[in-house]
Formats: structure tokens, sequence, C-alpha cells
């Protein structure tokens, strides 16, 4: 037996694009065990976006940090907390799925700082990553502005 198909105790889970491939994988504790990893190789369906989030003035992990995201009206928001199950942490990356929308059209990130950073025009299917600016209202030291 493969998986979770097997009788065993398992004790935590953890979720994340493995592969980067854009859809979401498992790993599986299993106690006294190997873990099991879960490969989501579904066809894919639809777009998606993620941002991995980089904090300066706020925690480094950017824990905290509120992501939202429009697509024409539809707007979407995830917060930066990869807590998990027992001894395990998810995928830090932010991730959204998106349909089947070419882009994302504005993009606001919450710092746990207080700061605020807005983008438009992002393009889906991959990983942005966004480091946090150093000032609020200074575009000199924002390490995003060319992204």
């Amino acid at each position: 037996m493969v998986g979770l198909a097997a009788k065993r105790v398992h004790r935590g889970a953890a979720f994340g694009d493995l592969d980067n491939d854009g859809d979401i994988d498992a790993v599986v504790t299993v106690l006294n065990g190997k873990p099991v990893v879960l490969r989501n190789d579904l066809e894919k369906r639809g777009a998606w976006i993620a941002f991995e989030l980089e904090g300066r003035a706020s925690n480094r992990s950017a824990y905290g940090a509120l992501v939202k995201i429009r697509c024409g009206k539809v707007e979407q928001i995830a917060e930066c907390q990869p807590g998990s199950s027992f001894q395990c942490s998810n995928d830090p990356r932010v991730r959204f799925g998106v349909g089947d929308a070419g882009q994302v059209d504005e993009l606001e990130i919450r710092w746990p700082s207080g700061r605020v950073e807005n983008a438009k025009n992002l393009p889906v299917d991959r990983v942005h990553k966004r480091v946090e600016p150093q000032a609020a209202d200074s575009k000199a030291n924002d390490p995003n502005k060319d992204k």
C-alpha cells in the first residue's frame, strides 16, 4: 500500500507547491516512519499567481502580511501565515488561483509594519518576489520598483 491508504498514524500535514508548477502538493508526516509526499500531477486548469515576500521593517519572513489581488471585478485576500499542523509548516508563498485571468490587475500588500505596497498589471503563472520597501513613501528605496 502506498500514500494514505496504508494503516498508519499520521501526525501532521504541510501544503505547498513542491515542484513550482502552480498547483498545491502535500507532505504528510508518519509516526515512526518516513513522510509521504503527495504530488498533484493533475492536468492544469486555470491560471495562478504567487508571491514570495521578504520583510525589511517587518519580520524577514513577512508573517502576518496581507496580500490582496484584483482580477477584473474579482478580489481575493490571503495572509502570509505558513503555520500548519503538528510540527509542520506550509509553503510561505502566498498563492492565488485566478481562473482564466491573463494578469492580476491590482496588487496590494499590507506589511506587518503597517506599510502598504501597490502594483498593477502583474503576469500570472509565476512567483513574484516582493521585498518590503524601506520607507513608506519613498520610491527611490523601493526594491520592487523595476519588477
